[in-house]
């Protein structure tokens, strides 16, 4: 379960609340991998009782508290749920068990060739990430009103 407190005006959030801007608790996530999946339908009807499946936990009972104005660094080996967790906070996937509170605005740059500039440092590639999506959703607001103001005439 995923929740986020939106509230417009003035914040009446707690105290606690207002520390803690993400609070993952007790989040478990699993995928299901299949062995012998088929690849069209003549092995479907052929092999139709060759389903097997394995259960794979990724993520196991994390618990993980980020605070107000906290800088933090996901580290790991491949395949320990780095990406996961952040598909998990930013609600591109949803966990199997637990939950996560989000407070204000959260967007990851997950991939590395995702807008990446080699010549910018990490905080640099971060505000012209930031930039480009506050364009992007300006845009589409300024599209959106004048596609209104049009049907308003229309009519």
């Amino acid at each position: 379960m995923i929740s986020k407190n939106k509230k417009k005006g003035k914040s009446k959030m707690s105290k606690a609340e207002q520390e803690n801007r993400i609070v993952v608790d007790h989040v478990y996530k699993t995928f299901n991998i299949y062995m012998d999946k088929a690849n069209s339908l003549k092995e479907k009807l052929l092999f139709w009782n060759r389903n097997r499946k394995e259960k794979r936990e990724v993520l196991k009972d994390i618990n993980l508290t980020i605070k107000n104005g906290e800088a933090v660094a996901l580290i790991g080996v491949n395949g320990s749920g780095k990406s996961t967790l952040l598909k998990l906070m930013t609600k591109i996937i949803y966990p199997n068990k637990g939950k996560i509170e989000t407070h204000g605005k959260l967007t990851s740059l997950l991939e590395l060739g995702a807008g990446f500039h080699p010549d910018f440092s990490g905080r640099e590639n971060i505000y012209k990430q930031n930039n480009e999506i506050t364009m992007c959703s300006a845009l589409w607001s300024h599209r959106h009103l004048a596609s209104q103001r049009l049907r308003r005439w229309r009519a």
